[in-house]
């Protein structure tokens, strides 16, 4: 399959969509009722578009992707199933949870909302449906069955102990039980990926667990969030035993336990000091080391699979991501999983290699790791030794289209190619970047960052190979020449106030027009002189560590190469 006939998770989320959208208008619901049911829809499709890759829909994508699996109309109705069946859970527990204020059926209170809870799950069934009917496996047919009971039955069970309260879940085990039957949605995200994608028995159960273990995860950041992040915490007020409190009692201190009991009658007013008392309680600390096993957990399940395509990756990020939010996790080369292979990875080695070698006499740093994403553009994350560099060997659907759109062209290949020939320009603009942060010379201008960057990488490229900056700057030109209508202002004037640092500007502009100030940054570079080893010495403090002796022994051997040449012809 080419690069141009590749969805990529934008395309698919879109057509997923038109699937429910075409679900809703065949049902023949009353006018009134549609109406209700599209502005849910919505809703959840307008929450869920937020989380970007990390949307429920791409658990299911990213596994589909990480076996190749098409993209196809199986694939659609399976991703409406999996959507309406959590649009569905959504609508049943906000009724149960009083928590309809603010929510399209807030006007029309809980039994019309149970009642179009129940037609979002018989719509969700009426997608399955569809997408049993295009499978010609039995076998299969019967486990999207299967793993559709497993969840809906642990779901209503788990349901049933949040709806006892404080007597449905007493200790962390129960806790974490409860809220995993909850979200086991999630789960079902997963699993029809998988079955999508035909993978063994073995491996669908790799996924189940991935899936169990980022439930847990996201439940507890948003248990912490709930507490340490709101004004008012309504799982607090409604006496709701979630995970930091579940630990609290049963392995906090016992001041700490006292002193939240005395607290808590005096919501919301009291919970600042409630705060103090958890954070002081290693509350906290607990819940992230919780956290990080979970993590780690499904780094391990998903290297175990045997599959390290660069889809696994994003799903590694994502665990990452939700971990973040309460401390920072180690962010190495996803635990173990190895990189993708590929034409521009191999590029970007060799560029690498050179890049140490060249650089070697200036006491360059040691290289970062390079780690795949699935966002176009490259990122050097110092602090932990990464530069992320767009995966375009295993994700090319999400990446590729961006470079397409800013050379002005629909070919997917003639913007691989391009990124291909110009790595070396990019490597080194992010080894410049983590150079920088090495030698503690990092402003808080960002402008002034990026026109050192690429004022070093340019000079690099020229000092090493004249001919590939030559190619840049025609590159550099295309760009600038297909969107210049872009810039709402004259570039030179941020151009020439970038070359001195200044207060903490921030890069404000949205990407395709940052990635055209550079391209025009690099045009105006070209038309005028460059000079590397000074350039090194004034944005690096870096010269040449060649010692006199080695510099008069290379003089002396080009004073030899010269009279060798006069005596060969012939004076």
């Amino acid at each position: 399959m080419s690069i141009g006939a590749e969805l990529g998770l934008a395309a698919y989320v879109h057509a997923v969509d038109a699937r429910v959208v075409e679900l809703t208008k065949a049902a023949g619901f009353p006018a009134d009722q549609e109406q209700l049911i599209d502005r849910s829809l919505e809703a959840v499709r307008a929450h869920t578009a937020s989380a970007g890759h990390a949307q429920p829909l791409g658990l299911l994508y990213w596994v589909m992707r990480a076996w190749q699996a098409a993209a196809d109309e199986r694939a659609e109705w399976l991703g409406a199933f999996c959507t309406l069946c959590m649009c569905s859970i959504d609508l049943f527990d906000d009724v149960q949870d009083e928590d309809l204020a603010g929510k399209p059926h807030q006007c029309v209170g809980p039994a019309f909302a149970v009642n179009d809870a129940l037609a979002l799950m018989f719509l969700a069934l009426e997608a399955l449906r569809r997408a049993l009917e295009l499978e010609n496996d039995v076998e299969r047919r019967m486990a999207y069955l299967a793993a559709f009971n497993r969840v809906a039955i642990l779901g209503v069970r788990s349901q049933h102990r949040d709806l006892l309260g404080p007597q449905g879940a007493t200790t962390t085990s129960e806790v974490v039980e409860r809220d995993a039957g909850k979200t086991g949605v999630v789960t079902l995200f997963l699993e029809c990926g998988a079955l999508l994608a035909g993978c063994t028995r073995d491996v669908i159960g790799r996924y189940r667990a991935v899936g169990g273990r980022v439930a847990s995860l996201a439940q507890i950041v948003d248990d912490l969030r709930d507490i340490f992040a709101k004004p008012i915490s309504p799982d607090l007020a409604s006496r709701k035993l979630t995970y930091p409190i579940a630990w609290l009692f049963e392995r906090g201190p016992e001041q700490a336990r006292a002193k939240y009991c005395a607290l808590l009658p005096r919501l919301p007013e009291s919970l600042p000091e409630i705060c103090d008392v958890l954070y002081d309680a290693g509350v906290v600390e607990a819940c992230a080391e919780r956290i990080e096993e979970l993590r780690q957990g499904i780094h391990s399940e998903l290297r175990d699979t045997g599959n390290h395509h660069g889809a696994h990756h994003v799903l590694c990020r994502i665990a990452n991501d939700l971990a973040g939010a309460v401390y920072e996790p180690s962010l190495g080369d996803d635990e173990g999983l190895p990189a993708t292979c590929g034409d521009f990875r191999g590029a970007l080695d060799s560029a690498a290699e050179r890049f140490a070698e060249r650089m070697r006499l200036w006491n360059a740093p040691e290289s970062p790791v390079l780690v795949p994403w699935h966002h176009p553009h490259f990122f050097a994350q110092s602090q932990y030794q990464l530069i992320r560099y767009p995966d375009v060997d295993d994700l090319p659907e999400e990446v590729l289209a961006f470079h397409a759109s800013l050379l002005g062209t629909g070919d997917l290949e003639v913007a691989k190619r391009t990124l291909i020939d110009h790595a070396e320009f990019f490597l080194a603009h992010e080894l410049f970047h983590d150079w920088r942060a090495s030698a503690e010379r990092v402003t808080e201008d960002h402008w002034h960052e990026e026109y050192v960057c690429d004022r070093l990488a340019y000079g690099y490229l020229v000092h090493h190979d004249s001919e590939l900056a030559a190619r840049l700057i025609e590159t550099s030109k295309q760009i600038v020449h297909h969107n210049h209508a872009l810039f709402g202002f004259e570039p030179r004037q941020i151009l020439k106030s970038a070359a001195e640092p200044g207060l903490a500007r921030q890069c404000e502009l949205d990407a395709a027009t940052t990635a055209t100030w550079h391209a025009e940054l690099l045009v105006q570079l070209a038309a005028v002189p460059v000079n590397l080893n000074g350039d090194m010495l004034t944005y690096l403090d870096a010269t040449p560590q060649s010692t006199r002796s080695d510099v008069s022994a290379l003089r002396a051997q080009a004073s030899k190469n010269a009279a060798k040449r006069l005596t060969s012809s012939g004076f």
